[in-house]
């Protein structure tokens, strides 16, 4: 990984050397650059736990379906019980 420096003076005779020194300056340390293995790793972890939860969510909508289910079905055996 090229450093600040290097890459200042590869830019200098391209784009100038207030221009190098600027992009020199904004770029971000090596240590900090995620690679594209890191971004391969990072979308499928993101994958996983997007996987994860929508099991949760669905579970949660069966639950409630049926909780819902069961009220509804109370309710009309009440006031079918109280004809």
């Amino acid at each position: 990984m090229a450093t600040g420096l290097e890459l200042y003076e590869a830019l200098k005779p391209t784009v100038g050397e207030e221009a190098a020194k600027m992009i020199a300056e904004s770029m971000p340390l090596s240590d900090q650059i995620a690679t594209k293995s890191d971004l391969e790793h990072f979308q499928l972890a993101m994958r996983a736990d997007l996987h994860a939860l929508e099991a949760r969510i669905s579970q949660r909508m069966v639950t409630f379906n049926i909780t819902l289910f069961l009220g509804l079905a109370g309710m009309i055996v009440a006031i079918v019980l109280k004809r």
